[in-house]
């Protein structure tokens, strides 16, 4: 039977201690991606209703009939936000 007080050959200990440290790696890049996401999501989330806002507010403000909500545009002018929206 062994003794099971010895202390383990140290070989099986750096073994030990890489395996720890690469855990620890993983889940510091798991927190890091759950952290990142959440705050883009928040970002997000504040950049919506700020334009939001803005329209009901610009809408509530409309008392001279001035304010035109839904411009139409030429039909060139819709080039650069669909150009943005591709190389996303």
């Amino acid at each position: 039977m062994t003794d099971m007080t010895a202390s383990p050959s140290p070989a099986s200990q750096e073994a030990a201690l890489a395996a720890e440290d690469e855990g620890y790696y993983h889940e510091s890049a798991l927190n890091a991606a759950w952290t990142g996401s959440r705050l883009a999501i928040g970002g997000l989330t504040f950049l919506w209703g700020a334009f939001a806002f803005a329209y009901f507010y610009l809408r509530s403000l409309n008392s001279s009939g001035r304010w035109q909500g839904s411009v139409t545009c030429r039909r060139r002018c819709g080039w650069v936000p669909r150009s943005c929206s591709w190389r996303c």
